[in-house]
Formats: structure tokens, C-alpha cells, sequence
């Protein structure tokens, strides 16, 4: 099948198990054993975990009816957890992310809102984050408002950006 099994780079060994499916269920490397598991027979990766158990993301998903939609992923230790609300046509309306380890660090929930063309158009947070996003008729992102300042991009005839407020980048 041409999968690869076993490699090794720049020194480190490292091998790869699939199941019937051709799905990677479990990967060694210097860093340890992780193995995965999937929802169903599908391709969408419900658990990598370590073999030891101490570091691992778990996903959860929607049903059928909704379309498998990621629905929220849960991390082992300090790492963030986060919840998603996705309208039908599978874009993120909200996160809720949370720090289960540490209750000094609030949980965040962002809201996203979008265009016509289901392009980003703000996303804003509790903690008053505001960010906010401007296109040209090519789909090119020419403008961005962050908490720490605005930029101005502006695309080449190639749509590659040319200049960020007035650097010249290509």
C-alpha cells in the first residue's frame, strides 16, 4: 500500500501501525507512543493520546443528522479546552474555551460574525478582544484591526501581498 512503517531522521527511529483501513493508530518516536482512535470507520481522529496517558486531545463530534460537526476538544493537563457552535454550513459562530487546571485563568468566549461570502468579519471576545477583517472584491484580506493595532495589506495583479502598511514585502 506504500505506507510508510518505519523512518528515520537525522538520527531518530521512528514507526507507524495502521489499521485495515489505512488509518495511523499508533506512531513511536523518540518523544514516546502515541496511538489514535477514530470515530467509526471514518477519518476523523476522536483520541491521540500517549501511551502513558498524561498527554492526550480528545475530540467529540456531532451526530449524523448534523454532519459529524467538531463540536468541541478536550486536552489532558494545562493545556485549553475548547467548545464550538457551528451553523449548518459547517462555519464557527462560537468558542468557548476553558483552562481546567488553572481557575485563575478565566474561561474566553468568542463570537464569530461573517459576510455574504462567509468571509471573516469580526471575532470578539468577553475580555473585550476585537478583531475585525476587510476584503477586496478578489477575496484578499486588505485590512486588519487587532488589540494592538491595525494593518493595511495590499495585493499585487498576482494576488500576493505587495505591501503591509506601506512595507513592501514581495
Amino acid at each position: 500500500m506504500g505506507r510508510v512503517i518505519n523512518r528515520n531522521v537525522g538520527g531518530s527511529e521512528e514507526t507507524f501501525s495502521f489499521d485495515a483501513l489505512g488509518r495511523n493508530i499508533s506512531h513511536t518516536s523518540p518523544l514516546g507512543e502515541f496511538n489514535q482512535s477514530y470515530l467509526g470507520e471514518t477519518r476523523q481522529l476522536t483520541d491521540t493520546r500517549h501511551r502513558n496517558g498524561l498527554v492526550g486531545t480528545r475530540r467529540e463530534y456531532d451526530d449524523n443528522t448534523n454532519d459529524r460537526r467538531l463540536l468541541s476538544i478536550i486536552n489532558t493537563g494545562a493545556s485549553r479546552n475548547y467548545q464550538f457552535a457551528t451553523r449548518p454550513t459547517n462555519i464557527i459562530s462560537s468558542i468557548h474555551e476553558t483552562a481546567p487546571l488553572d481557575p485563575s485563568t478565566p474561561s474566553r468566549d468568542w463570537t464569530f460574525n461573517y459576510d455574504d461570502a462567509d468571509r471573516l468579519e469580526a471575532a470578539n471576545s468577553n475580555d473585550g478582544k476585537h478583531y475585525s477583517y476587510q476584503y477586496d472584491p478578489g477575496d484578499n484580506l486588505t485590512n486588519q484591526v487587532k488589540p494592538d493595532g491595525t494593518q493595511a495589506f495590499i495585493v499585487n495583479n498576482l494576488n500576493q501581498v505587495a505591501l503591509i502598511n506601506d512595507t513592501q514585502v514581495v
